[in-house]
């Protein structure tokens, strides 16, 4: 399990340097076109990968929902860079 953890933290101290140095937005649709375009490639289903989209756009039956997510995962990552692995 430690060694899960070490390779998630090393991906989100990762894609912080990343997304400080080119910005957050833009990295998340770079991320998504490639994705998309990996899935094509690969006869997967286009809609099989995520787009980036504000909390606003979102239908409010799913709202509920998807913030209970956003929070869970925000306070995972929020821990896990206090913690020097």
């Amino acid at each position: 399990m430690e060694k899960v953890k070490s390779r998630f933290h090393r991906e989100v101290l990762e894609v912080k340097g990343l997304g400080e140095r080119m910005g957050y937005g833009s990295m998340m649709n770079v991320a998504c076109v490639l994705w998309r375009q990996m899935l094509v490639e690969s006869g997967g289903p286009e809609s099989g990968a995520f787009i980036p989209a504000a909390v606003y756009e979102l239908k409010k039956r799913d709202l509920v929902k998807v913030e209970k997510e956003i929070k869970r995962v925000d306070k995972m990552i929020q821990e896990l860079l206090k913690v020097d692995l």
